[in-house]
């Protein structure tokens, strides 16, 4: 072969490889500009799930020191918003009468399974709930206060 047909095919090698790396350059940004955006759709739906977290239990202490819901409710409901809140958050010392009293009524049934009860097996968890409740009452009560007071 000529000189000139391998110049041409070295070319044209050239060519095909410049535009496959070409091609492969601006698939990887295309991806890499996919991902940012997936993260920062992510980032910005955690916030406002942290957001939405704070505001419910705040919402949900208020109610609490109003006297408008079961302690025991409460105490459940804020165990299960913490968790959308950043660790460091979620360790407050705050919750920690929350966790206590909702763990210890997590045996409690609930919803449907408390309607299959009998009347003498639901007041015996009645009764068990507010003796918990009792116990747990005054470290809830400063929590809320010192929540609210910071928080308000």
């Amino acid at each position: 072969m000529s000189v000139m047909l391998y110049l041409i095919l070295a070319a044209v090698i050239i060519i095909a490889l410049t535009a496959y790396a070409i091609y492969s350059w601006r698939l990887v940004f295309k991806q890499k500009k996919a991902q940012a955006e997936a993260l920062k759709v992510t980032s910005q739906q955690q916030c406002e799930a942290e957001d939405a977290a704070r505001v419910n239990i705040l919402t949900m202490l208020r109610v609490v020191a109003q006297g408008q819901v079961s302690v025991t409710e409460a105490a459940i409901r804020i165990m299960s918003y913490r968790l959308a809140l950043p660790v460091g958050e979620q360790q407050q010392a705050f919750f920690k009468p929350f966790d206590a009293l909702a763990l210890a009524t997590a045996h409690i049934p609930i919803l449907d399974n408390w309607k299959a009860l009998t009347p003498s097996q639901q007041q015996a968890f009645d009764d068990e709930r507010s003796a918990l409740e009792l116990r747990y009452q005054a470290d809830i009560d400063a929590a809320v206060a010192t929540y609210l007071s910071s928080h308000s």
